[in-house]
């Protein structure tokens, strides 16, 4: 069986670039900064799966707001270059929201020698905040579209 791989979309490789690299990298430097001793004394594969825990609760969270805001320009999911153009931005927004609030949050506990405890607490605030502005904004955004017509 032969994979063609012109067949990749350049768009479709990066989202799924930023989809693995989005759940694995966060979470290997968040637990590098806070739990070092775990760190250092796990195997591989349990370390890539402590990671993946971590990150992927914030990437999803993301993902499902960043498709409710794609899905509600109005454009139906009929076509495949449509679907393919929502799957794109849903993975890529989502992955990149994802890796700013975890590397914020670890920025932060590292400039401000933070405890696991903290990180934690800054990482939901944070979250809770992104959330706030996701829905803030397809909030006005119903709003404005209401105005128009």
């Amino acid at each position: 069986m032969e994979i063609g791989l012109e067949k990749i979309k350049s768009l479709s490789a990066s989202t799924i670039l930023v989809m693995i690299l989005g759940n694995t990298i966060p979470g290997f430097l968040f637990l590098f900064i806070f739990k070092r001793g775990m760190f250092l004394s796990l195997d591989l594969f349990r370390l890539s799966i402590i990671s993946i825990s971590i990150s992927s609760p914030i990437y999803i969270l993301n993902c499902i707001f960043s498709f409710i805001g794609a899905t509600s320009t109005g454009l139906t999911l009929s076509s495949d270059e449509i679907s393919h153009k929502i799957f794109s931005a849903t993975g890529l927004l989502g992955g990149v929201v994802a890796m700013g609030v975890i590397f914020i949050t670890t920025l932060l506990g590292y400039l401000l020698h933070w405890d696991f405890l903290k990180a934690i607490y800054c990482l939901l605030i944070l979250q809770g905040l992104v959330i706030g502005m996701f829905i803030f904004s397809y909030s006005t955004g119903k709003k404005g579209k209401k105005q128009k017509t």
